[in-house]
């Protein structure tokens, strides 16, 4: 299903997640939608989008890019 994916992807990956392993989140650049993966660290699955845990511009930026 993911190789089917058409729509650009923006992967916030927590660094500490336990579900979403590092290999995982590389093979997801390297098949599929060729995901943009942003490590955040310190943070475990799932990155919530509050103060102080994923920057807002990293989200901002990659939303401004595939406009």
């Amino acid at each position: 299903m993911w190789d089917a994916i058409r729509c650009p992807v923006l992967v916030l990956h927590g660094a500490e997640s336990d579900l979403l392993l590092p290999d995982t989140a590389a093979e997801m650049q390297r098949h599929g939608p060729a995901a943009k993966v942003v490590d955040i660290p310190g943070v475990g699955h799932a990155p919530a989008l509050v103060a102080g845990e994923v920057p807002i511009a990293v989200v901002r930026d990659w939303l401004s890019a595939t406009a």
